[in-house]
């Protein structure tokens, strides 16, 4: 099969291309590499004098912060992309424009357990991490520099990785990216033609024939996207209209830790240890978007992108733009549903 597919949302072209699969470099690709030595990871429990001093942590009664005795423990990124010093603004010549490097760059250690990665958590801790994720995201927003909180999470060396340790990562930028930008243009493009939510309509074509639907329960929907950019790729959303990442309630947070383990343990089942990418993608700060944006909570949509990493972008993906995907989203979500993922 060989065929361009375009992205409803940000109208990016794919192509799907089912003969690419038979690449022999590709079925090597991504694969996660074998656990570490627990010994001397700065994550561990004990070595919290390895990281920057802990900002925020859930942790067990009368311990004390940079002690051990967490659950979850955020921190300054040790080698940080950004920093939180002096005025983001933009300063132009010519053609050229730069921004000093104004932002937050944080780490989440998901757990005091090596071992222990997202699809392995019991359902409240790992509800516990999206609670944490929440609350960086609002603390982060209340700094007027900060424009955009993204939430992301490299699994194995192939998707950039440096520790093994299960940790995720925050990073507040002083800019909208542009990725964000595409998603809330064409949501607003879509909601002046049609007064609906994109993402809401692709819910409901995702829901009509069932084709590309991995998941669905608790008001959470985890599908394949149609131009989906990675083999397996997935989406998790919630079915009800919901444009902030930041708004949503406990009992929807545990049906999204549900969906999330759900497709984790699918994707290993099916794929094996293999190296992914994770992303929430949620409206900016509100002074961000209120110009070019000021309707953003009715055609926005927040969800999560899991990208398994079974392909490396080459010369069409950086030249053209346009992602080569060997195997169609129909058949990546059936052979997801066919697995069944026990969840207690």
């Amino acid at each position: 099969m060989r065929e361009l597919r375009k992205d409803p949302i940000i109208f990016r072209w794919v192509i799907i291309s089912t003969e690419r699969a038979k690449r022999p470099a590709e079925k090597h690709a991504g694969r996660e590499e074998e656990a570490d030595d627990p010994a001397g990871c700065p994550f561990e429990e004990g070595s919290e004098a390895s990281t920057p001093p802990e900002i925020y942590a859930l942790r067990k009664p009368a311990t004390s912060p940079d002690t051990p005795g967490w659950r979850i423990r955020v921190t300054p990124n040790k080698y940080p992309a950004l920093l939180m010093e002096g005025d983001p603004a933009a300063q132009q010549q010519g053609l050229f424009t730069r921004i000093p490097g104004v932002g937050a760059h944080e780490t989440v250690i998901e757990t005091p357990d090596h071992f222990r990665h997202l699809e392995a958590q019991p359902l409240p801790h790992l509800t516990r991490i999206l609670e944490v994720f929440q609350q960086r995201i609002c603390a982060l927003r209340a700094d007027p520099r900060i424009a955009y909180v993204l939430v992301f999470r490299n699994q194995g060396r192939s998707a950039g990785a440096s520790l093994h340790h299960p940790h995720s990562q925050i990073v507040g930028l002083p800019v909208i990216p542009t990725r964000i930008e595409e998603e809330l243009a064409g949501s607003l493009a879509h909601w002046k033609r049609t007064g609906e939510c994109v993402f809401c309509d692709l819910t409901k074509q995702v829901l009509e024939k069932d084709e590309l639907v991995v998941h669905r329960d608790d008001g959470v929907l985890a599908f394949c996207p149609y131009a989906s950019i990675f083999p397996y790729e997935t989406w998790i959303l919630p079915e009800a209209h919901q444009a902030d990442f930041a708004d949503a309630g406990n009992e929807l947070l545990a049906g999204i830790a549900r969906a999330l383990k759900v497709v984790l343990m699918k994707h290993r089942e099916a794929l094996g240890k293999l190296s992914y990418n994770m992303v929430l993608h949620t409206l900016p700060s509100t002074d961000a978007v209120v110009d070019d944006f000021p309707a953003s909570h009715q055609h926005y949509h927040w969800h999560l992108e899991i990208y398994p990493r079974l392909t490396q972008p080459a010369g069409c993906e950086w030249g053209a733009g346009i992602h080569i995907n060997p195997k169609t989203p129909e058949e990546a979500a059936m052979h997801l549903r066919s697995i069944k993922a026990e969840v207690d």
